[in-house]
């Protein structure tokens, strides 16, 4: 029979699971091919943790601190960054992010993808309501992929989770 334990044991334990993960995976970058980091090493490497909830110190952040901690145990400075408290909208197909070099919709992504850009990854934290990432969070991740892509690609090869 299982043992029942409440949300906040439940947090726990998730993101232990995920900051292990993320250890692994700084683990794999730094012992990984020269041509992903350029050298086999964790020096220097920072990560953007992207906390993608409305509540700003809710469950999705104990994650996100969480696997920081981790990364930090592991030599590898994290940020988190906040984008659920305000609206994100969705792309608008107008074609100026590669004109600009940075999205015509005037919100918060501009500002974060200076940060994302010079990462060597990035991890999302969503809370999942019905089946999904919060509307905000899908249009956040794909009008930074637009920009990206149109801007010299710069998303290829960075590591994500």
């Amino acid at each position: 029979m299982a043992k029942e334990i409440s949300r906040r044991q439940a947090v726990k334990v998730i993101g232990a699971a995920a900051a292990m993960t993320a250890a692994s995976g700084v683990e794999a970058l730094a012992a990984g091919k020269e041509g992903i980091l350029g050298k086999k090493s964790t020096k220097n490497m920072k990560v953007i943790l992207i906390n993608g909830s409305p509540r700003k110190n809710g469950n999705t952040n104990r994650l996100l601190e969480e696997v920081a901690s981790q990364l930090r145990k592991n030599g590898v400075d994290s940020e988190i960054v906040q984008i659920g408290n305000g609206p994100v909208r969705g792309c608008i197909a107008c074609g100026q992010c590669e004109k600009l070099g940075k999205c015509a919709v005037n919100d918060d992504l501009n500002a974060f993808l200076p940060k994302i850009k010079e990462a060597k990854g990035f991890i999302i934290g969503a809370p999942v309501y019905f089946g999904t990432a919060r509307g905000d969070v899908m249009n956040f991740l794909q009008r930074m992929s637009m920009v990206a892509r149109v801007n010299g690609n710069w998303l290829a090869g960075k590591i994500g989770g």
